[in-house]
């Protein structure tokens, strides 16, 4: 499938709306340059070790900042079901977040359109221009929402921003088709090699996403990624049968190791979750440093943290 040339002429809705969490300016990782990651609603796994737990839910949420904030937000006149609502139909003013931030609600999650969200992004245009930079699409999984991605990464493409996007690609091919055309670089979580343990650990099996590799590594230029998780792919022979997949991938040069951490608990109690991670100790810089010598052997960049 070849890859559509941005023209003057591209057609871009403005109009097209999707679900943004957070906006993120100034990040010199996530792609070439000084970058701005605009991340979406949405996953259709469930990783026990998922770092940002208020990306799952594709619709918007509240996550509170101490205990008593919920019984608060019960009673008062603008409940959370009435928050939420409001955020869905794209009606919430920077006003309205501050407020409830005042009351220990932080929202996750609101509708914006492509108009809105460029009008953010501009703000750093020059520093896109100097560096190199340009747009990460983040999540979540930024592939759930495919018309709002394709049609901002085609906004972005018309500023001549580079454009990049972080997903797991468990999704159906034609999303692929529809979006990944339109970006330069794609950050590929292979989170194992193995069917049953990529099961066990995010919810699905990998066939998909192993299918949908080989094609996005013809769209587009194609890093790996290995969240990095002891106990569950850490393994010296999971890393080498990982670099062995990206061997039979078109052009891909690089696999890039992604410790596991710890720093997304708190947000578990804040959306009154239990960490599914339990007592799982942080992955050791000295045990990443040698699963990036695997992958080094096989000729094969390797950055650690990505």
């Amino acid at each position: 499938m070849p890859k559509p040339e941005p023209t003057t002429e591209t057609s871009v809705d403005f109009d097209a709306t999707g679900i943004v969490f957070n906006i993120q300016r100034f990040s010199v990782h996530d792609g070439p340059g000084i970058r701005t990651i605009v991340f979406l609603k949405g996953c259709p796994m469930r990783c026990k070790w998922c770092a940002n737990p208020e990306s799952q839910n594709p619709n918007p949420e509240l996550m509170f900042d101490d205990p008593k904030a919920a019984e608060r937000a019960a009673e008062s006149k603008q409940t959370p079901l009435h928050i939420v609502k409001l955020a869905e139909l794209g009606g919430v003013t920077d006003q309205d977040e501050d407020d409830w931030l005042r009351d220990g609600m932080i929202l996750k999650g609101k509708r914006v359109t492509v108009s809105e969200t460029m009008k953010q992004l501009e703000k750093d245009s020059k520093q896109y221009a100097r560096s190199g930079g340009g747009i990460t699409l983040s999540g979540g999984e930024p592939l759930m929402q495919p018309v709002f991605a394709a049609e901002l990464l085609k906004a972005c493409k018309e500023r001549g921003w580079t454009t990049a996007i972080e997903t797991a690609a468990y999704v159906h091919r034609e999303v692929i088709a529809k979006v990944i055309p339109w970006v330069d670089t794609v950050l590929l979580d292979i989170k194992s090699p193995y069917s049953d343990v990529h099961e066990e650990w995010t919810g699905v099996p990998n066939k998909r996403i192993l299918d949908n590799a080989i094609l996005i590594s013809n769209l587009a230029h194609t890093i790996i990624r290995i969240p990095t998780i002891p106990g569950v792919n850490n393994s010296p022979q999971s890393v080498e049968d990982t670099c062995r997949i990206a061997e039979h991938l078109h052009g891909v040069r690089e696999i890039d190791i992604l410790p596991y951490h710890t720093l997304g608990e708190g947000k578990y109690h804040m959306l009154s979750k239990d960490y599914p991670m339990g007592e799982t100790p942080p992955l050791s810089i000295e045990e990443a440093e040698e699963l990036a010598k695997i992958v080094r052997a096989h000729g094969l960049d390797c950055v650690i943290g990505g």
